[in-house]
């Protein structure tokens, strides 16, 4: 069986970006609040990244490496719970 084309599932991390500032900035921000904004999502992404490494060095099995992909999912999914409920 050929290994599936992992490009039909990527997405830059540009788009991302593009995406959320639609969809969450005002149209009149502040350019500078804009471009902080920015840097603080590529922070974010860039950390996830380092996190994802770290995952599969410290991970013997896959089990193991979907487990803490899965954990950190988890603490995504609970933060927009209490961000919705105005908790943070």
């Amino acid at each position: 069986m050929a290994p599936p084309n992992i490009q039909a599932y990527m997405t830059r991390i540009a788009d991302l970006w593009e995406l959320f500032d639609k969809k969450v900035l005002p149209p009149h921000v502040h350019p500078v609040q804009r471009q902080e904004m920015r840097r603080a999502f590529y922070a974010g992404a860039f950390s996830v990244m380092e996190i994802i490494l770290a995952i599969g060095k410290t991970s013997p099995t896959d089990q193991e490496g979907a487990d803490a992909l899965h954990a950190l999912m988890t603490e995504c999914v609970a933060f927009i719970e209490q961000l919705r409920k105005g908790e943070v």
